[in-house]
């Protein structure tokens, strides 16, 4: 009998590794880190206005630098590095403050819809 079953490796990111690789684009102000089986995180460090839009998933933001108001149910509250947010899927949610380095890891799990 064989054992088919693979091992994951595992994963470390460093928000400072994240954060150079991000000034190194011309691009978006996100990077995808991870994507498997149901979760995709991202590096973002938000540069302009906040205009997204709610989300298929469930959500967790964790600040990693800088600071922020963030806007969900009716209310604001400042946020700053180590603080977590979770969004459920479908609930409108926005930073409406953005602080110059505010940088943070987005992780979209569960099955869209």
């Amino acid at each position: 009998m064989t054992n088919d079953v693979s091992v994951p490796t595992g994963y470390i990111a460093s928000h400072s590794e994240w954060a150079r690789r991000l000034a190194s684009t011309q691009g978006p102000d996100w990077l995808v880190a991870f994507e498997s089986a149901g979760c995709l995180i991202e590096y973002w460090a938000p540069r302009v206005p906040d205009t997204q839009e709610p989300h298929d998933r469930d959500e967790v933001y964790v600040i990693t630098a800088g600071d922020a108001d963030f806007a969900m149910g009716g209310s604001v509250r400042s946020v700053t590095a180590g603080d977590l947010i979770f969004v459920p899927a479908r609930i409108p949610h926005r930073f409406v403050r953005l602080g110059a380095d505010l940088a943070m890891w987005v992780v979209f799990f569960g099955q869209p819809g």
